[in-house]
């Protein structure tokens, strides 16, 4: 093999490359997506299969610039719209290369993000990475901190904004800290029940969680 492939960055957890960072040039036009198809291009020739590579969990691309994150994924299943910005706790954009490191991949920051905010979905056909917004990091810490205080609150998500897949994070997370062993959801119609129940099934078997509906 002639080709003289040679990642950009590796951040290693506990010795495993986990976060994998692709830069380009401050002026290589459109230079952040230009990184994004590099490394799909690296996914289709396998260099992250069946290596220690393949316990890559996220992927940076920047062009110190333009900075954005996403989750590992086969080729098939690498899609723009997977492609995310960090924002603040304001909603602030965090572009920045050097911002995004300070704020995203320092310790523990970079830690949590692996460990609390990747999650698997599995269905009959598919297991897939997914890694959360920042808005959902945000309302999950949020909730977490109330929590721990023995206050109450909530979580205003819009339609199509992933409100299930926070719940059942926080829920988790909850669960490991301070003892929940039970989140009930009141759903007030059945077709959201079915719906919550199916979408809830996909990400409760990396936790050895049940699903039932009432």
């Amino acid at each position: 093999d002639e080709r003289d492939r040679r990642f950009d960055v590796t951040l290693l957890i506990n010795g495993l490359p986990i976060v994998q960072i692709e830069l380009k040039k401050v002026t290589a036009k459109d230079g952040v997506f230009q990184a994004y198809n590099q490394i799909k291009k690296y996914a289709e020739e396998g260099l992250f299969k069946g290596n220690i590579f393949s316990t890559l969990q996220l992927f940076v691309i920047s062009n110190e610039q333009t900075t954005r994150y996403f989750a590992n994924a086969s080729p098939k299943d690498m899609d723009k719209k997977f492609v995310f910005t960090w924002r603040t706790t304001n909603n602030h954009k965090v572009d920045n290369l050097y911002e995004f490191a300070r704020q995203v991949l320092n310790i523990p920051h970079s830690h949590r993000l692996i460990a609390n905010y990747t999650i698997v979905s599995e269905d009959q056909d598919n297991r897939t990475l997914m890694v959360l917004h920042p808005y959902q990091v945000h309302a999950i810490e949020a909730l977490f901190t109330a929590a721990m205080k023995h206050q109450s609150g909530y979580v205003w998500h819009a339609t199509g904004s992933g409100k299930t897949l926070t719940s059942f994070v926080s829920t988790k997370l909850l669960a490991r800290k301070i003892g929940i062993d039970r989140t009930i959801m009141p759903i007030d119609r059945k077709d959201l029940d079915n719906q919550t129940t199916s979408e809830s099934t996909k990400f409760a078997s990396e936790f050895n969680t049940g699903i039932s509906s009432g």
